[in-house]
């Protein structure tokens, strides 16, 4: 039996969501479920004349495709698991979330840099770029790092006129209410 190796490891305050249990997981990760699967099924969302999905073989670059990816992967290993009729409700969600994200004229793409390696050949998976080794810790790191202006006074403001986001809840008054 083999025995699936955590290849993704974040820290416990994951903003993507609990980790799911690596022994049950049948793609022990994102990039494992993107190189598996995503490439070879969604491949064929491309209409050979008019090519309204753009794909970005360097998914793992941005936060706005990986966060929808991984919440597929999450959704996947759930409907996989279950009895049989939750992956048929999966796949119809996981086309409408890969079209709306990958739509190359509407979706979140439409917004990033071009990418020269969008379609694949017909018939092909979809072209993928190797990430580097800590692509998943800095897109974590990213979602979790506090906007500039958290950390200095905006012009105008003293220091101690700024309040924490993770302290507004324990500064609240019993007068507030």
């Amino acid at each position: 039996m083999a025995k699936h190796v955590k290849v993704d490891e974040t820290p416990v305050n994951n903003p993507l969501g609990a980790d799911p249990q690596p022994e049950k997981l049948i793609y022990p990760s994102l990039r494992a479920f993107v190189e598996r699967f995503v490439i070879h099924v969604f491949a064929y969302q491309q209409a050979p004349s008019s090519h309204q999905v753009k794909w970005m073989s360097d998914w793992w670059r941005y936060p706005c495709l990986v966060f929808p990816l991984d919440a597929m992967w999450r959704g996947y290993e759930a409907a996989a698991h279950a009895d049989g009729r939750e992956m048929q409700a999966w796949y119809f969600q996981a086309l409408q979330l890969f079209q709306l994200v990958f739509g190359k004229d509407r979706g979140i793409v439409a917004s990033l840099p071009e990418n020269e390696d969008t379609y694949s050949a017909k018939g092909e998976p979809l072209p993928i770029e190797e990430p580097y080794a800590r692509w998943n810790r800095d897109i974590i790191e990213t979602l979790m790092k506090p906007p500039a202006w958290e950390s200095q006074p905006a012009p105008g403001m003293q220091e101690d006129d700024i309040a924490s986001i993770d302290d507004t809840s324990a500064n609240t008054s019993e007068t507030d209410n």
